[in-house]
């Protein structure tokens, strides 16, 4: 990678971060991109050569995100699979629960958008998000889901990952309808009921 680009990942990164501490402290709606560049260390114009707007850098923030979870609970599921497909389900499932849990911050950004409202508009090939493409071969691979069409299968994780995301957003954030391991036991059950 040569020096000039280089310096553009790095002012990029410093608008990320900078806009994420700023939505956790003052919010969206009151972080101003005039906030976000002077607590990024850059100049006005900088800001535009990434976003077009505030909206644009917080879907890149939520991808980028999202891209990081998934990639890490696929990792972890890798690491402790089991010879059920299922429960390699549950098992990815419950790490973006953990995940969560553990940075309440990231999921308050989030809200409910983890996933596929931001993902969809920026994955058009492989390369853009491997992970997922990878979890559908896992899918392809598994004699359960034989009888889907890849339309099927994609639509399914679509279901599991928003599940993950929208139930954890209402528990952890709002408290509603339960805690999160009060909930986990239905919600790993309705996957289960998908997946047979």
């Amino acid at each position: 990678m040569d020096k000039l680009t280089i310096k553009k990942q790095q002012k990029m990164t410093a608008l990320l971060n900078a806009a994420y501490h700023l939505f956790l402290k003052k919010g969206f709606g009151k972080t101003t991109i005039d906030d976000i560049v002077k607590n990024a260390g850059v100049g006005k114009g900088t800001f535009y050569l990434y976003f077009e707007d505030k909206d644009a850098l917080i879907k890149t923030l939520i991808f980028e995100a999202s891209m990081t979870i998934l990639e890490k609970a696929s990792n972890y599921t890798n690491e402790h699979q089991t010879n059920v497909f299922e429960d390699n389900v549950i098992i990815f499932a419950n790490y973006i629960i953990d995940y969560f849990t553990e940075h309440e911050d990231l999921l308050r950004i989030c809200q409910n958008n983890f996933s596929w409202p931001v993902i969809k508009e920026k994955i058009h090939r492989p390369e853009d998000a491997p992970v997922l493409f990878h979890l559908i071969e896992d899918f392809k691979n598994s004699p359960n889901m034989q009888k889907y069409t890849e339309v099927e299968m994609y639509r399914i994780i679509y279901i599991i990952v928003e599940m993950c995301g929208s139930i954890c957003y209402d528990c952890i954030i709002k408290k509603e309808p339960s805690s999160i391991d009060h909930f986990k036991p239905t919600l790993f059950l309705m996957i289960r009921k998908m997946l047979s």
